[in-house]
């Protein structure tokens, strides 16, 4: 539920302030580090943290394939 209010709270700033997909990306990224954060268990927190440090570009690749 917080998830889908945050994607929707980010569709009405991007279509009001213009973002490009790279901000958009970004916000998400940080909603996920704050997410992963909350894990308890070190492993799968460092685990988590390390699949939502991958950089715009990094995606941009790996989803072009």
């Amino acid at each position: 539920m917080k998830y889908a209010s945050f994607l929707a709270g980010l569709a009405v700033t991007c279509s009001l302030g213009a973002c490009t997909t790279e901000q958009a990306y970004n916000s998400l990224k940080g909603y996920q580090q704050n997410e992963c954060n909350k894990r308890v268990d070190n492993q799968d927190r460092e685990r988590c943290l390390r699949d939502a440090d991958t950089s715009y570009d990094e995606y941009r690749k790996q989803t072009a394939q």
